[in-house]
């Protein structure tokens, strides 16, 4: 009997506190002006997150309200406490039972806004995208470092990456991405087909989720300027949408996006300089060197190379060119060591089937470092013959300098220049020409070599 009036008691003086939380919403013009006050803004932050979780709109619903309820709660506990004050014989042991159950009803509160918390940030989405480096890295290849976002960790990451002009595709996997500070050593290289004019499409999968971007990178204006979207697990909105103002209006990509890529596509200052490249060219143009590469020295490249021969197939391949131009005169020269040499020979003995040729000859003092195949002629008059045996060197898999050299001391001759085989990193178009007659004290043709990957592109006004 003791227990069912405590339950009673307990009971009773709960629904006491419940009838006076309700009718505290009602009871005050101030009230009610809060209430609508929450209201609204609870409504307006469901229409503007479209985009977010449902344990998201449930978490801002109860920052908004939770408070509000914890102040009724409190106002409603008062209105009761002097209720029951005005019964002296009640007031003590049922005022005691108010306070306790006020602090079971806030604890509820907390707990309840706690385990939303929880469940929100469990829900909230992480996918990582790619951002392009601002500068074309030794003019011809592109950085694109790995963003993530979001509060957890990708493990078994893997991601693809598509250029969409030409077809071409890399695949990169990373053991785990976490969230937090951009991390310089998660990136992909990548060579794009045309520069400075960039369509791509990129896929990210991992063992917790799945996202899909297209990204637009075009220099304009002397800058950069990028679209991109991010879909996240195949959702009909994206997850990320940004759009530079600047990019032509032919590239439909995020075409009604108000937000700039600039937030989503920052990089750090210094990223280039922690790629640790040789130069890289700007939007506007411009290339800055940031260190110079030399080559081993010549009798080095000599010992490194594989001894090189001509093999019956590139003999085949040679012949027509060196046929169509019988009579030619050709000088032979070659820088290295024993190796250069008697390939420096082999090629002579192609060309004296139907040539003039002189015997091998070293280079003169100054042409000590040229590398590969190389041919000058005396003037433009015999361009056309220079074309037509370096385009049989490219038939014949010869590794050579593409553009061929005019130096007046070759008169009518054709000079062949056969330097050690270069690193397969390196190429004689890195280097300059070899003369005839070098002037003493200037630097030699490839004492260092440029590691701009060639002529840098235009880049679009």
């Amino acid at each position: 009997m003791l227990r069912d009036h405590e339950l009673t008691a307990w009971s009773g003086l709960l629904r006491r506190l419940l009838r006076a939380f309700a009718h505290s919403f009602i009871a005050t013009v101030q009230a009610k002006w809060i209430d609508s006050l929450g209201a609204l803004f609870t409504i307006a932050w469901f229409i503007a997150t479209k985009n977010v979780s449902t344990w998201e709109r449930i978490a801002s619903f109860l920052w908004v309200w939770a408070p509000i309820c914890a102040g009724y709660l409190i106002f409603a506990t008062v209105k009761v406490w002097k209720e029951i004050g005005r019964v002296p014989a009640l007031a003590s042991h049922a005022q005691s039972k108010l306070s306790v159950l006020l602090f079971v009803c806030l604890l509820t509160l907390a707990l309840l806004c706690l385990g939303v918390h929880r469940a929100e940030v469990a829900s909230a989405r992480t996918f990582i995208y790619l951002v392009p480096s601002t500068e074309l890295m030794e003019c011809q290849k592109r950085a694109f470092i790995v963003k993530i976002v979001g509060p957890h960790a990708l493990s078994r990451v893997e991601v693809t990456l598509k250029d969409n002009k030409s077809g071409r595709t890399v695949v990169q996997s990373f053991p785990e991405i976490d969230p937090g500070p951009l991390r310089s050593d998660q990136y992909i290289w990548f060579t794009p087909s045309p520069p400075w004019d960039e369509d791509y499409t990129v896929t990210a999968t991992s063992k917790e989720s799945h996202s899909s971007q297209n990204l637009i990178v075009r220099g304009t204006q002397h800058q950069i300027q990028f679209a991109t979207q991010v879909t996240v697990e195949d959702e009909a909105s994206p997850a990320l949408s940004c759009r530079d103002k600047l990019l032509p209006r032919s590239y439909t990509l995020a075409a009604k996006e108000t937000h700039s890529c600039a937030e989503p596509m920052k990089l750090p200052a210094d990223m280039a300089s922690t790629l640790d490249v040789y130069s890289y060219q700007h939007p506007d143009g411009s290339v800055t060197v940031r260190k110079l590469r030399t080559l081993p020295s010549p009798s080095e490249l000599d010992e490194q190379s594989e001894q090189r021969h001509l093999t019956d197939y590139q003999k085949e391949q040679l012949r027509p060119a060196i046929k169509q131009y019988a009579g030619s005169r050709l000088r032979v020269f070659y820088s290295g060591g024993p190796n250069t040499f008697a390939y420096a020979e082999e090629l002579r003995q192609s060309f004296g089937e139907s040539w003039k040729t002189n015997e091998v000859s070293a280079v003169p003092v100054g042409d000590e470092r040229i590398i590969d195949v190389q041919i000058t002629v005396g003037n433009k008059g015999h361009g056309v013959e220079a074309r037509t045996l370096l385009d049989a060197f490219q038939s014949a898999g010869i590794k050579h300098r593409k553009f061929f050299s005019v130096d007046p001391d070759a008169g009518s001759d054709v000079v062949l220049w056969v330097g050690p085989k270069s690193p397969k990193d390196a190429s004689p178009d890195q280097c300059g020409p070899p003369e005839l007659s070098p002037k003493p004290g200037q630097p030699h043709n490839c004492d260092w070599i440029d590691q701009s990957g060639g002529v840098c592109p235009f880049v679009p006004e």
